[in-house]
């Protein structure tokens, strides 16, 4: 499912729209009994198995500004089922709703995802410590790859504009607004 906002680009952050989505629908799946969603920065939404987490949904974001305002349009890829192409899938670390609960109607999920959506504000400081009640990432050893380079530290904190702040040992911090994250043990 995908979900459109119109942004005023002067007063809201473009960056943001992606994690109110992230937000609405753990909140709708918890809603409907799923309670164990957590949300893997910066745009995948995992269930743990064993301990392991695996892929239940990915959400995307894509604008298009004018002037000072924006089409925002976050898209939503949530598996409910995967009993015919479970043994087509090249990774095993992907799950399903059917896998973690009784899986519930597409409609009711849809319904619940977008009164979530009008209910949550986009102001950031609610909306941060929200995400990081749901985060899987914060406060965990991660190693980052953006583009060629590669490098670990702790995922620290979630920036006012989405990105995420890695500490590296030695104190120093490093902001990435994009990037494959994967969690260290």
């Amino acid at each position: 499912m995908s979900v459109l906002f119109e942004v005023d680009c002067v007063s809201d952050l473009i960056s943001l729209y992606s994690m109110k989505l992230s937000i609405s629908v753990v909140r709708a799946l918890e809603e409907l009994g799923f309670s164990q969603i957590k949300i893997k920065w910066p745009n995948d939404l995992i269930t743990l198995h064993h301990g392991e987490p695996h892929k239940l949904a990915g959400i995307l974001a894509q604008s298009t500004v004018k002037g000072s305002h924006a089409t925002v349009v976050v898209g939503l890829g949530l598996n409910i089922s995967l009993t015919n192409l479970r043994g087509l899938l090249p990774n095993n670390r992907v799950s399903a709703l059917s896998e973690i609960g009784h899986p519930p109607d597409i409609l009711d999920v849809a319904e619940n995802i977008l009164r979530q959506v009008s209910l949550i504000d986009i102001d950031s400081e609610s909306l941060l410590a929200e995400y990081g009640k749901y985060s899987h990432t914060l406060g965990t050893n991660v190693k980052v790859e953006v583009g060629d380079e590669r490098f670990e530290g702790l995922a620290d904190r979630i920036t006012q504009t989405g990105a995420l702040v890695v500490k590296f040992e030695n104190g120093v911090e490093r902001e990435i607004s994009v990037g494959e994250i994967t969690h260290l043990r």
